[in-house]
């Protein structure tokens, strides 16, 4: 899976997120001032296509869980990384029309 570092990236803060969809929604922009005086937030990058490239949870200012998306050309989602704060990893895989086709957990 190609990483979301190498990729030219726009940094927001949101407070919470809607996951009925694919990829995840974040939801309640804050400042980072905000976000710095929370418990919990999330930050999202975007692509250069204003796609969401990496969405991240922080409790206490630690990094608590993050979901990284690649995509096919058409827009759809082909992978889906989801990483715990203990390593855990589960990666989805998806056609070109948006249906999971494989999902593995590592």
């Amino acid at each position: 899976m190609k990483s979301t570092e190498s990729l030219p990236q726009s940094l927001r803060y949101f407070g919470s997120f809607d996951s009925k969809h694919l990829p995840l929604v974040p939801q309640d922009p804050i400042s980072k001032a905000e976000a710095e005086h929370r418990k919990a937030y999330y930050t999202a990058y975007y692509d250069e296509n204003r796609r969401l490239g990496r969405f991240q949870k922080y409790l206490d200012g630690k990094p608590a869980w993050k979901v990284e998306y690649v995509y096919w050309g058409n827009g759809k989602t082909k992978t889906r990384l989801t990483t715990g704060a203990d390593g855990f990893q589960q990666i989805e895989e998806f056609d070109r029309q948006g249906r999971r086709s494989l999902k593995q957990i590592n």
